[in-house]
């Protein structure tokens, strides 16, 4: 689909690179594009062997002058790599860009899918101020709903506001149980060293608690050390295999 209008513009600037460089005319039913395969940098893909003839050289040197004549001289072509016989050429974003504003044909149509999907995105945290990070989250997901929309999916965008993790949940609950209605206004500090003081208050009060459940069962277990059954011997459970049938 992209490759036509591409192979269009290509075609003759090919013919004309060669012409300038063998002083050969050559055919453009010579001239196949194909797209690059992924593990090679390119858009489109030129096989030249069936040029060599004509060139008179190797496939790797008639390709790299091909490249050189091309990426000199067409503005599309950005940059070039050779692989063995076949010439990578990399496609300058202006063309793509251009290609994709182009109102006339079908380059992103797409049949319906019939889904429905939903993208969460932004969602900021309304406990801390904006970043560029949010930015960051907001481009994504623009993109992706855009991307899931052009390929045929109804898709539904929305943000969760207030989005509360377990931390905030846990200074809420702080607060209403020992932040004695203090504010960061009433007393002074910013927000967020306000919330730890609290949470210091909590750990304070769990620390002393667990001191507490600690010391009484030291006190619990020597009680049982030193309990002896009704007969005055100390109580002790049955060694293994002792038990009668």
């Amino acid at each position: 689909m992209f490759l036509d209008p591409l192979q269009f513009l290509l075609a003759p600037a090919v013919q004309a690179a060669f012409s300038h460089l063998f002083a050969k005319e050559l055919d453009a039913k010579l001239i196949g594009f194909q797209q690059t395969r992924p593990e090679f940098e390119g858009d489109v893909t030129i096989n030249v062997f069936p040029f060599l003839k004509l060139s008179g050289k190797g496939p790797e040197q008639t390709a790299q002058a091909i490249g050189e004549h091309l990426a000199a001289n067409v503005p599309v072509v950005v940059r070039f790599n050779v692989v063995k016989g076949f010439l990578n050429l990399v496609v300058s974003d202006k063309y793509w860009l251009e290609f994709l504003g182009n109102g006339e044909g079908d380059h992103l149509s797409f049949p319906a899918t019939g889904k429905k999907m939903m993208v969460e995105y932004s969602s900021p945290n309304t406990n801390k101020p904006l970043h560029l990070g949010h930015l960051r989250n907001n481009f994504l997901g623009h993109s992706v709903s855009r991307i899931l929309q052009a390929t045929g999916n109804e898709v539904i965008r929305v943000q969760v506001i207030n989005d509360r993790g377990i931390h905030i949940c846990k200074s809420m609950v702080a607060w209403q149980k020992f932040g004695n209605g203090e504010t960061p206004e009433s007393s002074g500090t910013e927000r967020r060293q306000a919330r730890g003081e609290i949470l210091r208050r909590v750990r304070s009060r769990n620390e002393a608690a667990d001191r507490s459940v600690g010391d009484r069962g030291q006190i619990e277990g020597g009680s049982r050390e030193g309990s002896t059954d009704p007969a005055g011997s100390a109580s002790h459970a049955p060694e293994m295999g002792s038990e009668r049938p």
